[in-house]
């Protein structure tokens, strides 16, 4: 496979499909390490989608991990961060959860105010 011998030749775009494919096993042969080599840049540079496919593919090996990318997936609203979450906090301590929750509030661009959110009555009369 070209973009595995050569990943700067991909795009974006391209090294998280293959990526995904390759964590996932879906469209091309399971390789977690390769597929996670691809997406962790990707994830790193703020990519939720690539967080999300990552923080999933790192739930059965390192769940402290997998839950600092799933977090940063569902700041990015990855679709489906949240019930990667779920899973992965029954997996650590309510201690390492809220760690990891403070962590990834420590390095957040800003602390929403409470004047960012809308009243549910509006939410619902939308």
């Amino acid at each position: 496979m070209v973009g595995l011998n050569d990943p700067a030749s991909l795009s974006a775009e391209d090294k998280l499909r293959v990526g995904r494919a390759l964590v996932s096993g879906a469209g091309a042969p399971r390789s977690p390490g390769d597929g996670q080599a691809l997406l962790k840049p990707l994830a790193d540079s703020g990519n939720g989608e690539a967080a999300l496919a990552l923080a999933s593919s790192l739930r059965g090996t390192d769940a402290e991990t997998a839950y600092r990318y799933a977090v940063q997936a569902g700041a990015g609203a990855a679709a489906g961060a949240s019930g990667v979450m779920d899973r992965l906090e029954k997996e650590l301590t309510t201690p390492q959860v809220l760690v990891l929750q403070a962590e990834a509030l420590s390095t957040a661009d800003g602390i929403p105010s409470p004047h960012d959110f809308v009243p549910l009555s509006e939410v619902r009369n939308r």
